[in-house]
Protein backbone atom coordinates (compact mmCIF):
# COMPACT_ATOMS: atom_id res chain seq x y z
CA UNK A 1 0.00 0.00 0.00
CA UNK A 2 2.46 2.52 1.03
CA UNK A 3 4.64 2.00 -2.11
CA UNK A 4 1.84 2.60 -4.82
CA UNK A 5 0.29 5.65 -2.68
CA UNK A 6 3.84 7.33 -2.72
CA UNK A 7 3.89 7.29 -6.71
CA UNK A 8 -0.49 7.72 -6.69
CA UNK A 9 -2.11 11.07 -7.09
CA UNK A 10 -5.30 9.67 -6.70
CA UNK A 11 -6.54 6.72 -4.07
CA UNK A 12 -9.41 4.19 -4.07
CA UNK A 13 -10.17 3.92 -0.96
CA UNK A 14 -12.88 0.76 -0.21
CA UNK A 15 -14.85 0.24 2.51
CA UNK A 16 -17.20 -1.95 3.66
CA UNK A 17 -21.22 -1.12 4.54
CA UNK A 18 -22.44 -3.43 6.38
CA UNK A 19 -22.53 -2.96 9.97
CA UNK A 20 -19.85 -3.80 12.56
CA UNK A 21 -17.60 -3.94 9.54
CA UNK A 22 -17.30 -0.14 8.77
CA UNK A 23 -17.34 0.28 12.52
CA UNK A 24 -14.17 -1.89 13.35
CA UNK A 25 -12.25 -0.49 9.91
CA UNK A 26 -13.10 2.86 11.28
CA UNK A 27 -12.65 2.51 14.82
CA UNK A 28 -10.39 5.54 16.95
CA UNK A 29 -7.57 4.53 18.86
CA UNK A 30 -8.41 5.93 22.16
CA UNK A 31 -11.02 3.36 22.71
CA UNK A 32 -13.88 5.57 22.51
CA UNK A 33 -15.82 4.56 19.47
CA UNK A 34 -18.27 1.54 20.05
CA UNK A 35 -16.69 -0.44 17.33
CA UNK A 36 -13.67 -0.51 19.36
CA UNK A 37 -10.81 -1.54 16.91
CA UNK A 38 -7.93 -4.20 17.21
CA UNK A 39 -5.90 -5.43 19.82
CA UNK A 40 -2.46 -4.92 19.51
CA UNK A 41 0.03 -7.51 21.54
CA UNK A 42 1.06 -4.86 24.17
CA UNK A 43 -3.31 -4.70 24.64
CA UNK A 44 -3.69 -1.24 23.53
CA UNK A 45 -6.30 -0.34 21.27
CA UNK A 46 -5.07 0.68 17.67
CA UNK A 47 -7.08 2.26 14.92
CA UNK A 48 -8.96 0.90 12.40
CA UNK A 49 -7.32 -0.01 8.93
CA UNK A 50 -9.69 2.71 7.41
CA UNK A 51 -8.07 5.79 9.46
CA UNK A 52 -4.54 4.48 8.94
CA UNK A 53 -4.98 4.19 4.96
CA UNK A 54 -5.73 7.86 4.94
CA UNK A 55 -3.52 9.18 7.12
CA UNK A 56 -0.80 7.21 5.34
CA UNK A 57 -2.37 8.39 2.02
CA UNK A 58 -2.39 11.87 2.91
CA UNK A 59 1.37 11.68 4.50
CA UNK A 60 2.65 10.60 0.88
CA UNK A 61 0.97 13.31 -1.49
CA UNK A 62 -2.02 11.47 -2.35
CA UNK A 63 -4.78 14.41 -3.20
CA UNK A 64 -7.66 12.94 -4.22
CA UNK A 65 -9.75 9.93 -3.18
CA UNK A 66 -13.00 7.50 -5.24
CA UNK A 67 -14.22 6.48 -1.66
CA UNK A 68 -15.74 2.49 -2.61
CA UNK A 69 -18.74 1.77 0.07
CA UNK A 70 -19.07 -1.66 -1.12
CA UNK A 71 -21.12 -4.41 0.52
CA UNK A 72 -24.71 -2.12 0.62
CA UNK A 73 -26.08 -5.30 -0.86
CA UNK A 74 -25.74 -6.87 2.53
CA UNK A 75 -26.04 -3.98 4.35
CA UNK A 76 -29.29 -4.09 7.03
CA UNK A 77 -31.69 -3.08 5.37
CA UNK A 78 -30.23 -3.71 1.74
CA UNK A 79 -29.16 -1.11 -0.44
CA UNK A 80 -30.08 1.42 2.76
CA UNK A 81 -29.35 4.91 1.61
CA UNK A 82 -29.18 6.18 5.29
CA UNK A 83 -26.29 3.82 5.88
CA UNK A 84 -24.59 5.32 2.72
CA UNK A 85 -24.70 9.10 3.60
CA UNK A 86 -23.99 8.39 7.21
CA UNK A 87 -20.74 5.86 6.19
CA UNK A 88 -20.46 8.96 3.63
CA UNK A 89 -20.38 11.83 6.02
CA UNK A 90 -17.92 10.53 8.79
CA UNK A 91 -15.07 9.61 6.24
CA UNK A 92 -15.66 12.74 4.83
CA UNK A 93 -15.44 14.98 7.78
CA UNK A 94 -12.13 12.49 8.55
CA UNK A 95 -10.69 13.19 5.28
CA UNK A 96 -11.02 16.92 5.85
CA UNK A 97 -9.54 16.32 9.41
CA UNK A 98 -6.49 14.98 7.86
CA UNK A 99 -5.87 17.90 5.34
CA UNK A 100 -8.38 17.19 2.66
CA UNK A 101 -10.51 20.15 3.72
CA UNK A 102 -8.07 22.63 1.57
CA UNK A 103 -9.25 20.07 -1.21
CA UNK A 104 -12.57 20.82 -2.79
CA UNK A 105 -14.95 18.01 -2.53
CA UNK A 106 -15.22 17.52 -5.97
CA UNK A 107 -11.85 15.95 -5.62
CA UNK A 108 -13.39 13.14 -3.38
CA UNK A 109 -15.57 11.00 -5.20
CA UNK A 110 -18.16 8.42 -2.98
CA UNK A 111 -19.68 5.75 -5.17
CA UNK A 112 -21.89 2.97 -3.84
CA UNK A 113 -20.98 -0.55 -5.26
CA UNK A 114 -21.54 -4.24 -4.72
CA UNK A 115 -18.43 -6.12 -5.35
CA UNK A 116 -20.27 -9.56 -5.31
CA UNK A 117 -23.27 -8.48 -7.42
CA UNK A 118 -20.60 -5.80 -9.61
CA UNK A 119 -23.22 -3.51 -9.43
CA UNK A 120 -21.53 0.15 -10.05
CA UNK A 121 -18.35 -1.90 -10.63
CA UNK A 122 -18.18 -4.44 -13.71
CA UNK A 123 -20.37 -2.49 -15.66
CA UNK A 124 -23.97 -0.56 -15.66
CA UNK A 125 -27.11 -3.38 -15.66
CA UNK A 126 -30.19 -3.47 -18.16
CA UNK A 127 -32.32 -0.88 -16.72
CA UNK A 128 -36.12 0.50 -17.87
CA UNK A 129 -36.66 4.12 -17.16
CA UNK A 130 -39.39 4.70 -14.26
CA UNK A 131 -41.97 7.32 -15.36
CA UNK A 132 -40.59 10.05 -12.97
CA UNK A 133 -37.08 9.61 -15.18
CA UNK A 134 -35.01 8.21 -13.15
CA UNK A 135 -33.43 4.37 -14.58
CA UNK A 136 -33.59 1.19 -12.17
CA UNK A 137 -32.98 -2.34 -12.58
CA UNK A 138 -35.87 -4.53 -13.54
CA UNK A 139 -37.02 -6.26 -11.29
CA UNK A 140 -35.81 -4.26 -8.25
CA UNK A 141 -38.26 -2.12 -6.15
CA UNK A 142 -37.61 1.86 -5.47
CA UNK A 143 -34.19 0.76 -4.14
CA UNK A 144 -32.17 2.93 -6.73
CA UNK A 145 -31.19 6.06 -5.15
CA UNK A 146 -27.64 4.93 -5.92
CA UNK A 147 -28.13 4.98 -9.69
CA UNK A 148 -27.97 9.38 -9.42
CA UNK A 149 -23.69 8.04 -8.31
CA UNK A 150 -22.99 6.72 -11.79
CA UNK A 151 -25.68 7.81 -14.55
Amino acid sequence: MISGAASADCGLLVVAATTGEFEAGFARGDGSNSGGGSTSSSGGVMCGQTREHIVLSRGLGVTQFVVAVNKLDAADPAWSEERFEHIRQRVLDFLKENGFKQFKERKITFVPVSGLTGVNVVSKEKRKRKGDGRHCDVGTRDRCWWRRWTD
